[in-house]
């Protein structure tokens, strides 16, 4: 732990520390908040892997995994609701091969998720 401790200080570490594992022989790897750090124990030779939040990405995939809860959950369903009767609507409204062509692109959308779904449990 004291080497852990000297090589974040030497190094200006400010993140917290979080954990640290044995990778390899002489490779320690050092969790820190924002952050991982191997150190090749021998030469000395550390490797930083810094992780940052990309400023949209991270909102949108905040979002997509839903994380805010609550009423972003309604307002996602409701979206999610809306956008299948646009779906739908817009699939009636087609006539003559064209709608046989949707009709069948859209069995093959719910086909995929719902073969997936069978496999996968």
């Amino acid at each position: 732990m004291q080497y852990i401790q000297s090589v974040l200080k030497e190094l200006g570490e400010k993140g917290a520390y979080k954990n640290a594992a044995l990778v390899s022989p002489g490779t320690i790897r050092i969790f820190v908040e924002d952050n991982t750090l191997d150190v090749q124990m021998e030469t000395g030779r550390v490797t930083m892997e810094k992780i940052q939040r990309i400023p949209i990405l991270y909102e949108a995939n905040y979002l997509h995994l839903n994380k805010a809860k609550g009423s972003w959950t309604w307002l996602a369903d409701i979206y999610g609701v809306a956008l299948f009767l646009l779906a739908l609507t817009g699939l009636l409204m087609i006539r003559g091969k064209q709608k046989q062509r949707g009709m069948i692109l859209t069995a093959i959308g719910f086909l995929i998720p719902l073969i997936y779904l069978l496999t996968a449990h």
